[in-house]
C-alpha cells in the first residue's frame, strides 16, 4: 500500500510538473507575469537579470532543504526533492515552447489556470514541489501551527509588490490575475467540484424517515440521540450525503411525508469520500 501511494505521488508530480511547466513558459514567463510563490520570485529574476526561471528556482530551494533536513521527516524532503528538482529541470527544459499569445488576460487566466491545475494534482495526493508548503511545514515546526493559506497569501502578495516595483503596476495586476486563477484551480482540484449535500434531520421519527431513505434513494443513514436543550425531549438526529438535485428533492418529500415538524440542515459538501461515493485516496 506504501509502496503504491509512492508511486502515485511520483507519477502525479511528473504530470503535475509537466502542466505547471507549460503554462509558465508558455504564458507567464514571455510576458513577465509572476503569478506569485516561488515560481513568482523565479519569473522575476529572470526578468531582472535573466538567470533561467527553474534554475533560479531551485536556488531559492536550496536553503529551505538544507532547513528540512535537520527538522523534518526524510521521507516527506526526498519526495519534496524529487518534485523542486523535476519541477525546475521541466520549467528549463520547456524553454522552446512557443508563445500562444501576447495578450495580456489570456495569458495571465490560462497561466493561471495550467499552473493551477498542475500544482493542485501535486498537492492532491500529497506531494510537494517545496517552496511555500516546505516553508510553511518548517515555521510550524519551529514556532507552531502556522496556516498554510497565510502562508501563500503572504508569499504571493510579497511578489505582487516586487512585481509593480521591477516591472510596473500593470504587469503587478496582470499578477493578481494569474494568481487568483491559479488559487481558484487549485481549490477546486483538492475540493472537487461537488454538487453533494448534506442533510442533518432532527426529526421525532427517526426510523420512519430513514427507512424510506435507505429504501427510496439507497443512502445510507447515521441516527444520533440528542436531547432538545430548552425542551428537554428526546430526538434522532439522522446524518445523510446525497450526490444531485434529483435525490435533495426526493429527500425534502420524504422528510415531509413523515414529519412537518423536523428540523433540517442542508449544507454544501465540497468532497465526501466513503461507501457510496469516492474512495478515500481517489
Amino acid at each position: 500500500m506504501k509502496n503504491k501511494l509512492l508511486l502515485k505521488q511520483i507519477f502525479v508530480i511528473i504530470i503535475g510538473c509537466a502542466i505547471a511547466s507549460f503554462g509558465i513558459n508558455a504564458f507567464l514567463v514571455p510576458n513577465s507575469i509572476a503569478a506569485g510563490g516561488f515560481s513568482g520570485i523565479a519569473i522575476l529574476v529572470n526578468t531582472a537579470v535573466g538567470i533561467p526561471v527553474g534554475a533560479a528556482l531551485f536556488a531559492l530551494n536550496v536553503p529551505l532543504f538544507i532547513a528540512a533536513f535537520r527538522q523534518l521527516g526524510k521521507g516527506f524532503v526526498l519526495i519534496s526533492l524529487f518534485g523542486t528538482v523535476l519541477y525546475s529541470v521541466s520549467i528549463d527544459l520547456l524553454k522552446f515552447l512557443p508563445v500562444f499569445t501576447s495578450d495580456l488576460v489570456l495569458c495571465s487566466i490560462y497561466g493561471g489556470v495550467c499552473v493551477g491545475f498542475g500544482y493542485g494534482i501535486i498537492l492532491k495526493y500529497g506531494a510537494t514541489t517545496g517552496g511555500t508548503d516546505m516553508m510553511a511545514k518548517l515555521i510550524s515546526n519551529k514556532y507552531g501551527s502556522f496556516p498554510i493559506g497565510q502562508m501563500m497569501f503572504l508569499m504571493d502578495l510579497l511578489v505582487i509588490i516586487c512585481s509593480v516595483i521591477l516591472i510596473g503596476l500593470d504587469k503587478g495586476l496582470y499578477a493578481i490575475i494569474s494568481v487568483f486563477v491559479s488559487t481558484k484551480v487549485i481549490d477546486i482540484i483538492i475540493q472537487g467540484t461537488s454538487r453533494s449535500k448534506g442533510f442533518f434531520i432532527v426529526t421525532t421519527k427517526g426510523d420512519a424517515v430513514s427507512g424510506s431513505i435507505m429504501y427510496q434513494l439507497g443512502r445510507g443513514v447515521t441516527i444520533l440521540n440528542a436531547t432538545g436543550a430548552y425542551t428537554g425531549k428526546k430526538r434522532d438526529v439522522l446524518l445523510c450525503a446525497v450526490s444531485n438535485r434529483a435525490e435533495i428533492t426526493a429527500m425534502k418529500e420524504i422528510i415531509y411525508k413523515w414529519d412537518k415538524d423536523a428540523f433540517v440542515l442542508i449544507g454544501d459538501m465540497t468532497e465526501i469520500l466513503g461507501e457510496g461515493f469516492y474512495d478515500i485516496l481517489g
